[in-house]
């Protein structure tokens, strides 16, 4: 099959870039060409003898996210409509460009983070809220747009379906769930007499449990906050690790604020969240919407017990206190110093519970996600095949005269 996708980026620095990277990887490795519309595509795919790339390239003097974005979907369509006889299938990624489409990924669903009551619209002020209020209303109007306009949606997670149906205005009937994978080679557990590199580079002894949070830490979102108020009110062994740039973030001065100074570590941004994982003890993530994260299924990957709550999309595969624990609630305080005291205290317990979410991890490969999304093309490319109606003998020669 001739397969095009549009996307930002097919890269592994960014979560819908990854999911999108080992699709294209996958198809590439099974023979089919693959068309990238992108604006930075990774250099071991660039270079396939099958991929193609039709670069959509964004003026340095274009800065907004809203304005970036237009221009790329204004862009990506306009290479759509040149090379579209090319195409067997058009795979877009929610409301990504102007251009219809055969398949449409959704990967957090807009509609429904407007009525969050975490969106920032709800707590910044003055033009920065108003720009983040305009930036996630028009994002939700070109999603359902995009969704409109094509064949098959296919939702990240049955969270992510439930939104489209009751946020987005989606059918049901058009929508199909196809999970991320994770890379279980490159996200594993620690090896037995493997250095530990949090606590050699901490300086921290093994009678300390780590905790690890990740992700963007300038607004509220991920709910850093809930994580440093059980900090407080757990032993003075529990110490908290968090991967994520600093600038303009507000959470170093509420660790030091709350007498956490010595027990939380801001390592900025990490390139190495792999390493990060397998040495930690604990993964929280309590955050108060994310459809799908790549860091659950990581953390699950690398054998490290995960901690999260059910406004997190793949919390649906954890199963309370075997494979991980989900909160009652992301406000459950208590709820969460618990766990972690009761995980803190039991090697064997955090072993266990470990090595299930290992177990789960190793069903969810990138090639069985890809292969799902192959298997999807295929049949949507031979139920529009079925539907196409070819004249008799008597009109083609008829329409040749």
């Amino acid at each position: 099959m001739n397969i095009c996708i549009v996307t930002h980026e097919f890269a592994t620095y960014s979560g819908q870039g990854r999911v999108n990277y080992e699709i294209a990887k996958y198809l590439l490795d099974q023979g089919h060409r693959v068309f990238m519309v992108a604006s930075d595509v990774a250099p071991d795919l660039s270079c396939h003898p099958n991929a193609h790339v039709l670069l959509v390239k964004i003026p340095m003097w274009v800065k907004t996210a809203v304005l970036r974005n237009q221009v790329f979907a204004l862009r990506s369509a306009a290479l759509l409509r040149q090379h579209r006889t090319k195409f067997d299938i058009i795979h877009a990624n929610g409301g990504i460009t102007y251009h219809s489409s055969d398949v449409n990924a959704c990967h957090f669903v807009h509609s429904s983070w407007i009525n969050s009551r975490f969106h920032p619209a709800r707590e910044k002020k003055g033009i920065e809220g108003i720009y983040q209020w305009i930036y996630t209303t028009l994002n939700a109007k070109w999603e359902q747009r995009a969704n409109r306009a094509t064949r098959r949606v296919i939702a990240v997670s049955d969270f992510v379906k439930h939104s489209l149906i009751e946020d987005a205005d989606v059918p049901a009937e058009t929508i199909e769930v196809v999970w991320n994978g994770v890379d279980i080679e490159e996200f594993r557990p620690i090896a037995k007499g493997e250095e530990n590199f949090l606590r050699s580079f901490l300086g921290l002894p093994s009678t300390v449990c780590i905790s690890f949070f990740t992700g963007d830490i300038k607004s509220n979102r991920k709910n850093l906050d809930l994580v440093l108020q059980a900090m407080v009110k757990l032993p003075s062994k529990h110490h908290l690790v968090v991967a994520g740039s600093t600038l303009g973030s507000p959470y170093p001065e509420m660790a030091k604020a709350l007498g956490l100074g010595e027990r939380v570590h801001f390592l900025g941004h990490r390139s190495d969240v792999s390493t990060m994982l397998r040495c930690a003890d604990i993964f929280t993530f309590p955050s108060h919407y994310d459809p799908c994260p790549l860091v659950i299924l990581e953390a699950l990957a690398s054998g490290v017990p995960v901690v999260t709550a059910s406004s997190v999309g793949n919390s649906a595969l954890i199963e309370q206190g075997k494979n991980g624990y989900i909160l009652n609630s992301n406000y459950d305080l208590d709820g969460l110093v618990t766990v972690l005291g009761e995980l803190g205290d039991s090697l064997d317990l955090r072993q266990r519970v470990g090595w299930a979410g290992r177990e789960m991890a190793e069903e969810m490969s990138w090639r069985k996600m890809a292969a799902h999304y192959e298997a999807t093309y295929r049949e949507i490319r031979q139920h529009r095949n079925s539907l196409e109606i070819v004249p008799e003998r008597g009109d083609v020669a008829g329409m040749i005269q």
